[in-house]
C-alpha cells in the first residue's frame, strides 16, 4: 500500500485511430505516360500485385501526396488499375 502511494499515476494512453486503407489492384492495361516520378511510382505499382495508396505515398515521399492520388485516377481511368473491396 505505501509502494503504490510512491509510483505516479499516468494518464490513460490510447493508440491514435487507424485509417482504414485503399487497396488497388493492377490489371494487364497500360498505365498513363506520366513525368519521370509519376512514371517510376507507376513501374513500382506494375510490380505489386496489390498494394495500398498509403504504402505508395509513403514509400514516394518525394512526389506530392496530391499527384500521386491524382496519378491513381489517371491509372484507374486508364483501366491499368482497379480498387480493391
Amino acid at each position: 500500500m505505501s509502494q503504490q502511494r510512491l509510483v505516479p499515476k499516468l494518464e490513460p494512453f490510447n493508440l491514435p485511430v487507424q485509417r482504414s486503407q485503399t487497396f488497388f489492384q493492377v490489371t494487364d492495361k497500360a498505365f498513363p505516360k506520366a513525368s519521370s516520378g509519376v512514371a517510376l511510382a507507376y513501374e513500382w505499382c506494375a510490380s505489386q500485385k496489390h498494394f495500398s495508396v498509403e504504402k505508395l505515398i509513403a514509400s514516394f515521399d518525394f512526389i506530392a501526396e496530391r499527384d500521386l492520388r491524382l496519378a491513381i485516377d489517371h491509372a484507374v481511368a486508364a483501366g491499368a488499375l482497379v480498387s480493391v473491396g
